[in-house]
């Protein structure tokens, strides 16, 4: 089977961790295991990532009496409805970003990282070079900030982005295609 050697890896971890007494830990050692449970963490939600597009596929979601695949997915993964949506989102997107899946599947990039990516890359098309190395480069809320304003620009660029403003004008955010897009997107940079 597939999995027979993960889950025996598994299976050893779990008894590590139930047989570890964290107040006993020296600050040294208590850093050491909290960078080393992030990077579990890490792990799992990198491969969560990596393998949905596949586990969706074959999940019968409406037949198991589930009214949607994020609704099936939350509950196959103990998350949220809205954390399910990230992940089947961000999935989708990685298909068309074979770098991205590349630096994820090495475990040169978080999960996290990944999703901002692969949003920032979804509305800037071509930046995903750009971005995988800001990501390297930079410290997560410089490029988490760097991404999102690279998204922002572009789909401010984008005809397409202001059309569905237009078409979207009754927004709760205000009455105008200006203050929806302001409201979806991040302020509007000023002119003049």
């Amino acid at each position: 089977m597939l999995l027979e050697e993960a889950e025996a890896h598994l299976a050893a971890l779990t008894g590590w961790v139930g047989s570890l007494e964290p107040a006993a830990l020296a600050g040294d050692d208590a850093r050491d295991v909290l960078s080393f449970a992030a990077s579990l963490s890490s792990l799992g939600a990198d491969l969560e990532l990596l393998v949905t597009p596949a586990a969706l596929a074959g999940a019968s979601w409406a037949q198991e009496g589930y009214h949607s695949q994020a609704a099936w997915l939350a509950e196959q993964t103990r998350r949220s409805v809205p954390e399910a949506v990230s992940v089947i989102q961000t999935a989708q997107r990685m298909e068309k970003l074979p770098a991205l899946t590349g630096a994820l599947s090495s475990g040169r990039l978080s999960a996290t990282e990944a999703k901002v990516l692969a949003s920032a890359a979804d509305a800037d098309q071509g930046a995903e070079e750009e971005l995988l190395e800001a990501a390297r480069d930079l410290p997560m809320s410089e490029f988490c900030t760097y991404a999102r304003g690279r998204a922002r620009d572009a789909r401010q660029n984008d005809p397409e982005h202001h059309s569905a403003c237009t078409r979207r004008a009754s927004c709760a955010s205000g009455p105008t295609p200006t203050a929806c897009c302001a409201s979806r997107a991040g302020p509007l940079p000023k002119t003049g």
